[in-house]
């Protein structure tokens, strides 16, 4: 689990990582499930493979593109993409009730970068509360 996706064809040495966050009241043993944001709020996304908050850090010789998004709110919400520490994409400001998928890759990679992988580049995804909705 957590390393297929139905469509999607993994080349030798290819995995993929699920990053984000889900936030309710509701009791889950689980790392990502966590109470609600107060509005002003910022926090990052958790590696659901290994329970920790982000950055994550590709390692050398890897590579990471971002190929889905997808999220649902219940209040007006900002989330940024961080490449070595600096601001490196919007992810979306989705608004309260809105759902929110997009299956393409986006401008959320490593390869943009350092298309050899000859570093390793920590990457981290947070998301601000903005209230309303």
């Amino acid at each position: 689990l957590g390393k297929i996706r139905p469509g999607l064809t993994l080349k030798f040495n290819q995995g993929l990582r699920i990053f984000g966050r889900v936030f309710s009241y509701i009791p889950s043993p689980f790392s990502n499930v966590t109470p609600p944001l107060t509005p002003g709020a910022t926090v990052h996304f958790i590696d659901s493979e290994t329970g920790v908050e982000l950055p994550f850090i590709i390692p050398v010789g890897y590579t990471l593109t971002s190929i889905s998004v997808g999220s649902s709110f219940n209040q007006d919400a900002m989330i940024w993409g961080y490449f070595e520490g600096f601001l490196r994409t919007s992810v979306g400001a989705p608004v309260g009730g809105s759902i929110f998928y997009e299956a393409e890759v986006i401008t959320f990679g490593s390869s943009l970068l350092d298309p050899t992988a000859e570093s390793a580049h920590p990457i981290d995804v947070q998301i601000t509360n903005r209230g309303g909705g």
